[in-house]
């Protein structure tokens, strides 16, 4: 039975990441703003969004603070 948990946990956790990483794409693709996307490869777009909130426009920081707390999930 241990075999099968360990099984689940790890097929868990892979869905977790790829989830992640979708979401990340989507933020870097879609919701940081072209003038801040230079800082994608340092920050990373999460990051991005996070540090830099106060340069993204205000139409899009309501997408942006979801997209944050789905990635946080």
């Amino acid at each position: 039975m241990e075999g099968l948990a360990d099984t689940l946990g790890d097929f868990a956790q892979n869905v977790k990441e790829q989830a992640k990483a979708a979401i990340e794409e989507k933020a870097g693709e879609e919701v940081v703003p072209d003038y801040l996307k230079p800082l994608n490869p340092i920050l990373g777009p999460i990051g991005v969004l996070e540090n830099c909130m106060c340069l993204v426009p205000e139409d899009k920081q309501a997408d942006a603070k979801g997209v944050i707390e789905a990635y946080k999930s």
